[in-house]
């Protein structure tokens, strides 16, 4: 860990945090450290974690029996610029590529300076009030390129804004122009808030302006470009809206939140100007859904709409219901009281607990399977400090297209497409295709794609030029730890940034969402699934197939490339080394017979890879039927057709595709409980130190104190702040301050920039930490206010009171959960059934 340390240092990185990863033939899954700050006891944290692993896991030998192998990552975060910056500068010709966004969506910036920024402000704002007319003069004024210069100059004329400065930062220009259109535009009631928005993700990256906005700019920044937006919900797919108050996509009004401030539940739509607000004297009362109208058009858009059908009011308790809610249970309705539970993902009363539901399958969608495998050379080598590294640079990458409907028919996904004259709507033209540096001759596949860059190419192939309408399943074997990882590297380097599901460094999916630039493209390890070795799933499943064959790795390099080898090259290429007892004796064998051979690395290449991508293709499909058979479900009403679990969408894992066959087919409703994370007999959060410190001013005041484990719990002030103890007898409260969630001043001093690890930064916290304290001031006569350092120092200097502490007792509930930590207990039984002469006792 020193050596990290200190090879940061060398490479101009002042580390100050550091996180690990410890892998281990013994070991499962690799233990995976957090980053955590550089601190003096962070080493023995890490060491002791080892520790608490190597125990748990003593039956399978200890861990220092056996090789294993840390990783270190080092930070150095204090380097990192302290302020975000959102700076343009970039005429539109030598910006980028967001040439995939419809003209409909953007409104594109061509300046011939370096104001691009104000350009699309002043331009989307004139596009949002219509100050620009109808259609045709909006066009007409985008090719007046001297209008446009002029009315943004005079903009920043009257703005103040200085004219000549190399680049413009939106963090701190935008609020400038926002108030200055807000001071204007007040007395004709437009009220304006500009939202940036970045190319990665639907939440703007900056926003400025009062939540009371009537009228939203949406501009885009793009490699130090600024665009305008017509729409915000284009940009993410057709027929998608977009929601400025959720900050969320949504494509039907009705499936929005019904919680959004933005949203009116009368009539359902959204949007700035919602709800709708009372006109004059109008009232009227729906007589099919029950609700009550003080807007004309609030109640004729209701009753065009579907939104009178779906939702009703509920006379006794005033809640509006949706329909849609009940649609799958059509004998239950509303009852007063229910609410939707988001953990159990149904209505009940909030008195009861929840349940695992049984599960529902939804309506099957076409898909398309693609499975793929990748082939890198190793011959360039890392200095890394003592440590030799290789890179992988992928030169041969073979992949198969099949999809559901295919998959039907057995002869059909096992010929090619487009040799046979053939296409799908949702395979495509092909159905093997290959990217590699060189060209072969005896694999035949449909379709070769020779370039210097395969990743890149593969990424285009399976993000752009699929059918969009259908969703794509990518698979790869043991792709989690490796050829997801340079997946992902390279679909970041095209301005995505894919969702995640993670363990350490291994990946368990990498999801591309559908949106205006690239289609849905879903990637996963197949070994999640089949956890056992690529040659194995041949004798698994009984597959018709070719074995795996053997392949000289360490011979896959250029210079190898267009030439014939007249014998095999020798073991070592194999990784001979690297394998089993039983793997070595069985190459042997085969390399005794093969080692006389011509070698050709292009053709072995195709051969290998394309032969790898078929054995998994057969395994999965195989795999798929068998599950959906044995996953049916069996009691279904006579006339509804049986269907079973799709393993390759609805399951990440072998163990998640077993718990949705247990919940199909064999769990009851309100059969299994869903145990709250703390227990039943839940309280209220607090510190341990806050909890020592209140029962030891108890016991040595004489008094009696509220808190979290009394009855009833933290006294509540004005409704909704809760204070961490309160004497009744003295009006007193006493607030328990931690130092870093509190922002202590001794610790923090006047660093009021500083972010600390709730997100907020020192100076947020103290003004909302005031806010709180002087409405609790008004309900309680006396505020006693502790700190955590002051705790510890009163702790150094009071011997009884460490005494105090040191004799906790904690009052609160138990957790169940606690019995089972430290990996050395268990049900010595899963079932037993006590007799007569036998007695049951359980914890309460």
């Amino acid at each position: 860990m020193d050596q990290t340390v200190e090879a940061s240092r060398n490479n101009s990185i002042d580390p100050d945090r550091l996180g690990a990863l410890i892998s281990s033939q013994l070991l499962d899954n690799d233990i995976w450290i957090p980053i955590r700050k550089l601190e003096n006891d962070t080493i023995d944290n890490i060491l002791n974690r080892f520790q608490l692993v190597s125990q748990s896991k003593i039956e399978k030998g200890s861990l220092l029996g056996q090789p294993f192998t840390v990783k270190i990552q080092t930070l150095g975060i204090s380097s990192l610029p302290k302020n975000q910056s959102i700076r343009g500068r970039a005429p539109q010709n030598t910006a980028t590529e967001d040439g995939q966004l419809r003209d409909e969506v953007i409104i594109k910036i061509d300046n011939p300076n370096n104001l691009c920024l104000f350009y699309a402000l002043e331009i989307t704002r004139k596009y949002m009030i219509k100050e620009l007319g109808d259609r045709r003069k909006s066009n007409a004024y985008m090719q007046y390129k001297h209008r446009q210069m002029n009315d943004v100059l005079d903009l920043l004329k009257e703005a103040k804004i200085p004219q000549d400065l190399p680049e413009y930062d939106a963090i701190e220009y935008v609020p400038v122009i926002v108030d200055f259109w807000n001071n204007q535009y007040k007395n004709v009631g437009y009220k304006f808030k500009v939202f940036v928005f970045g190319s990665a993700s639907e939440k703007p990256i900056f926003k400025y302006g009062n939540d009371n906005f009537n009228v939203p700019v949406s501009i885009l920044h793009s490699n130090n470009h600024f665009d305008g937006i017509r729409n915000v919900g284009g940009m993410f797919g057709l027929r998608v809206k977009y929601c400025f108050t959720c900050e969320k996509k949504f494509r039907k009004s009705k499936e929005h939140d019904f919680k959004c401030r933005s949203r009116c539940n009368l009539c359902g739509r959204v949007g700035s100007d919602r709800p709708c607000v009372a006109v004059g004297n109008f009232y009227k009362k729906c007589d099919d859904c029950g609700k009550k109208y003080l807007n004309e058009d609030c109640f004729n858009h209701h009753k065009k709409s579907s939104n009178c059908r779906q939702t009703k009011i509920c006379e006794k308790c005033g809640v509006i219901w949706s329909m849609k809610n009940y649609k799958r249970e059509t004998e239950k309705k509303h009852v007063c009281g229910q609410k939707w539970c988001q953990i159990c993902r149904q209505f009940h009363s909030m008195d009861r607990g929840c349940f695992i539901r049984p599960l529902e399958l939804k309506k099957p969608a076409d898909y398309r399977l693609v499975t793929f495998d990748f082939e890198a050379t190793q011959n360039e080598k890392i200095n890394s400090g003592d440590e030799e590294r290789r890179l992988h640079n992928v030169n041969f990458i073979a992949a198969t297209v099949t999809c559901t409907k295919c998959m039907e028919n057995d002869q059909l996904w096992r010929s090619p497409l487009r040799q046979n004259g053939n296409s799908c709507t949702i395979c495509g033209n092909n159905r093997s295709i290959t990217f590699s540096h060189r060209p072969f001759t005896k694999t035949k596949v449909d379709k070769q794609i020779v370039t210097e860059n395969p990743l890149k190419f593969f990424i285009q192939w399976i993000l752009f030029e699929l059918n969009p309408q259908y969703t794509t399943m990518a698979f790869s074997h043991n792709g989690g730890r490796y050829d997801m990882i340079m997946v992902f590297k390279e679909i970041y380097l095209k301005g995505l940034v894919p969702s995640m599901i993670r363990r350490g460094n291994k990946l368990y999916e990498l999801k591309i969402p559908r949106n205006n630039k690239c289609n849905e493209v879903i990637f996963r390890d197949s070994f999640n699934l089949c956890p056992v070795a690529l040659g194995k799933l041949i004798g698994a499943f009984g597959l018709q197939v070719t074995e795996k064959q053997f392949f000289p790795h360490l011979a896959n390099i250029s210079e190898n490339y267009g030439i014939t080898l007249q014998q095999l090259p020798p073991e070592s290429d194999y990784l001979y080394e690297g394998m089993s007892p039983g793997k070595q004796n069985e190459f042997i064998k085969w390399y005794e017979e093969e080692k006389n051979n011509q070698f050709c690395l292009d053709e072995a290449l195709a051969e290998y890879c394309t032969n790898d991508v078929q054995i998994l293709t057969e395994a999965l499909i195989a795999f798929r039927k068998k599950f959906t058979e044995i996953s049916k479900k069996k009691n279904t009403q006579p006339g509804v057709a049986a269907e079973g679990i799709d393993i390759l969408k609805d399951a990440m894992t072998i163990a998640s595709a077993c718990m949705k066959h247990f919940r199909l087919n064999h769990l009851q409703p309100e059969h299994l409980a869903i145990v709250p994370e703390k227990g039943y007999e839940n309280c209220d959060n607090q510190s341990e130190l806050a909890l020592k410190y209140l029962q030891w001013y108890e016991e040595t005041k004489g008094v009696e104190i509220q808190y979290a484990h009394s009855e009833g719990g933290e006294h509540v002030v004005a409704g909704k702040y809760k204070v961490d103890g309160y004497i009744q007898a003295e009006d007193r409260a006493i607030e328990v301050n931690g130092c870093v969630w509190h922002a202590c001043k001794k610790c923090f001093g006047n660093e009021l920039d500083k972010i600390l690890p709730n997100g907020k930064s020192v100076g947020e916290t103290r003004e909302d930490d005031e806010k709180r304290l002087e409405i609790i001031k008004k309900y309680i006569k006396n505020v006693e206010i502790i700190w955590e350092c002051e705790i510890h120092q009163m702790l150094r200097r009071n011997k009884k009171m460490r005494k105090g502490f040191a004799n906790y007792h904690n009052k609160g509930p138990i957790n169940i959960r606690d019995c089972y930590f430290g990996g050395r207990t268990g049900p010595l039984q899963m079932y037993f059934d006590a007799e007569n002469k036998k007695m049951r006792k359980g914890l309460k």
